[in-house]
């Protein structure tokens, strides 16, 4: 590991290389949606969420001799996005032979190359991913011979898998198939009390539910084996399938769907909830576990009959029968003494399949190789990202690749954090994007993106493109506030309470005061998104604050409403936290005032809808038809193949430019309106003039 005082002056070193972008004088384009698309990004699931790149970018053979790093753009022109894959050599990881070796492209959702793992040969990687023809499957490439091999042909998407070093054995989670239509002589069927209603109406499973995948052995030259497990496969995140040298185990990641009633004595408050939670029959939990999977009889068991953190950094084989599990609780079967310290924290173990014996490592490393580079992202929040090396033993720094040169010659407007307080006192931080064409004593309009700032990621629109456009907006005379995910234990305690939608409220009005105090923001020019988990404190803000925003966007998410308690169950335990029981019994009350649904008559802002997916349009219609019913000006767009983090280009420059213009229209000046299509023009003149037909 490298110190961290090494790398703060390696990356201050890099910071005094190049100063921000902002710096640079003269005229230069402007930010669009289309620069954002084209941006060259790490592609790493983890990296994607916002966690650091320091032991997530390179992937090194088991010799240590090389390494990989695969890396992502989009083509908007071509509706495609683009991956890379990069070979390098350890001792010379500059030279001239290295780098890209391998270029597929995806259309889809889908990564082309994602999950790279070495085989033992220390030549080959295999890789989830598809060469343009076929559907996502499992492939290796030999690199010296420019070989690419499809090793699975699975009716169904692969999502994750994992390999023998020999590739001899494969273990692998694919998408269920689409459920067929009813077959039954009968003309009808009673519905089952754990099915869902999106399911129902829309004859497959909800994409944004969890365990809708199956589980598969293949061995070379065989043919693929299923496995029955009573738990759902966990196939997202860092963790994933991982199978022994030889071959004959695999350890994969699962959502329990049967809880040890001895699981309520672990404390962390999380974990608590999710194991006391109510679900349906067969339905999943929200809490992890390893499961050992035997590949030769298909026999599956705990690993650990405990919990697993959801922030685990996975398993390492250190030998065909010893594995190392890393952030694991323990079982609550010690001494009194040793209990009391299980149910608070999580260990690093090592665990013996013979005799299933675990072994905790207390001050002691995992048993893994340490490699010889440290190689990661280098970026800020003011500084673009760069590919670098850090050596571990003579601490140099070698820039491997600029990511996007082409930032150079944009005209980007300047990012600073903003440190404000929340009603509790704590300091809140977030990124500060200034007008491209700021000019000091003058009052811009504002736009407040709720979550996701991060002071070590550099990005154009923000930390996901669903909903956020932070630098096209500046670009038309906006300033943006990032704000952060969480601040501190304030919110952490709020969150799954009565005072959460209030709470951040107030946070968002002291930002808005704080910026008014400073003389940068127009208070009566004021915008705000809600995206995600913020859709329900946004709409709560919306329906309960004093304060007049001029526009607002809720896009995809969590709303805190009565129809969303209707119709999702794994829902339901939030929001009985949320407004302190079912909206049935003495809560009731409680769901009328507070919930947001049953007070869009307050709304006074135009408010945008953004629907990602067929299930995020049910998500989205209790807002939209209350709003029309109440005569307040909405608008929905709905893109109904879209994720809920969106991938495609295309996607991208529809949900983005929507934002933006949807602002210029509300908030901006008449300069700023001229990206405003005919089409939007009519639809809002009619919200603006009230004459809708919504």
């Amino acid at each position: 590991m490298i110190p961290q005082t090494v790398r703060k002056i390696a990356l201050c070193l890099l910071v005094l290389a190049s100063g921000p972008l902002w710096a640079t004088k003269g005229k230069a384009p402007s930010v669009s949606i289309a620069d954002c698309i084209g941006m060259t990004i790490l592609v790493d699931p983890g990296y994607f969420l916002g966690l650091p790149s320091s032991g997530r970018t390179a992937t090194f053979s088991p010799d240590g001799k090389r390494f990989t790093v695969v890396l992502r753009k989009g083509d908007i022109t071509r509706n495609l996005n683009v991956y890379s894959l990069l070979f390098f050599e350890t001792e010379h990881p500059t030279t001239p032979q290295n780098h890209l070796v391998l270029e597929l492209t995806s259309s889809s959702n889908r990564d082309a190359i994602s999950q790279i793992k070495w085989l033992s040969d220390n030549r080959t990687v295999a890789f989830v991913g598809n060469s343009g023809t076929s559907s996502t499957q499992v492939f290796t490439y030999d690199p010296r011979h420019h070989r690419l091999r499809r090793i699975t042909d699975h009716r169904t998407a692969i999502s994750s898998f994992g390999i023998s070093g020999n590739a001899e054995t494969t273990v692998f989670t694919a998408e269920e198939p689409l459920s067929q239509a009813n077959t039954s002589a009968l003309p009808g069927r009673a519905i089952a009390p754990n099915e869902q209603l999106y399911e129902l109406l829309s004859g497959h499973k909800d994409p944004d539910a969890e365990g809708n995948v199956e589980l598969y052995i293949k061995r070379r030259s065989r043919p693929e084996i299923p496995v029955r497990m009573t738990d759902r496969t966990f196939d997202e995140g860092d963790f994933r399938i991982s199978v022994s040298p030889d071959g004959k185990h695999a350890v994969v990641p699962v959502w329990v769907v049967t809880l040890p009633k001895g699981w309520e004595e672990y404390e962390e408050k999380l974990l608590a909830f999710y194991v006391r939670e109510k679900r349906l029959p067969l339905s999943p939990s929200r809490v992890l576990r390893c499961n050992l999977i035997n590949t030769l009889t298909g026999e599956v068991r705990p690993l650990i009959d405990a919990p697993l953190s959801w922030s685990s950094r996975g398993v390492a084989w250190t030998s065909n029968q010893t594995i190392t599990v890393r952030d694991t609780y323990l079982p609550l079967n010690g001494s009194p003494s040793e209990n009391e310290s299980r149910k608070k924290q999580t260990f690093d173990v090592e665990v013996n399949l013979d005799n299933g014996q675990i072994k905790t490592l207390h001050d002691e490393a995992p048993a893994e190789k340490q490699t010889p580079l440290d190689v990661h992202i280098e970026e800020d929040f003011q500084h673009p990202p760069k590919l670098v090396a850090i050596d571990r033993n003579t601490k140099a720094v070698t820039v491997l690749e600029e990511l996007n040169p082409q930032l150079s010659k944009l005209q980007l407007g300047r990012v600073e954090e903003l440190v404000w307080h929340d009603p509790g006192g704590e300091e809140v931080e977030g990124g500060l994007t200034y007008p491209s064409d700021y000019q000091p004593g003058q009052r811009y309009p504002l736009v407040i993106q709720t979550h996701g700032f991060n002071r070590n990621r550099f990005t154009l629109d923000g930390p996901w493109s669903s909903a956020f456009a932070a630098q096209p907006l500046a670009s038309k005379g906006f300033f943006v506030l990032q704000a952060a995910v969480w601040n501190g234990t304030a919110k952490t305690k709020r969150t799954h309470t009565p005072e959460e939608g209030p709470f951040e409220m107030a946070t968002y009005e002291n930002a808005i005061n704080e910026l008014d105090r400073r003389g940068l923001v127009n208070p009566s020019q004021v915008g705000i998104i809600g995206f995600s988990r913020t859709v329900f404190t946004v709409g709560y803000t919306l329906t309960h604050s004093k304060f007049k925003f001029g526009a607002a966007i809720l896009a995809d998410g969590f709303d805190g409403s009565y129809v969303q308690y209707l119709m999702y169950q794994r829902m339901r335990v939030e929001l009985e936290a949320i407004y302190g029981g079912t909206p049935y019994g003495p809560a009731r009350d409680q769901w009328i005032q507070a919930a947001p649904g049953f007070s869009v008559e307050r709304v006074s802002a135009p408010v945008m809808l953004i629907a990602l997916g067929k299930s995020s349009l049910l998500k989205s219609w209790e807002w939209y038809s209350g709003l029309s019913r109440t005569q307040k000006p909405v608008d929905l767009i709905y893109l109904p193949d879209a994720p809920h983090l969106l991938i495609k280009p295309s996607e991208r420059a529809y949900a983005q430019q929507a934002v933006v213009d949807w602002f210029c229209f509300w908030l901006g000046s008449e300069a700023s309106k001229n990206s405003i299509t005919a089409d939007e023009k009519a639809r809002w003149l009619s919200l603006r003039s009230g004459n809708s037909s919504n």
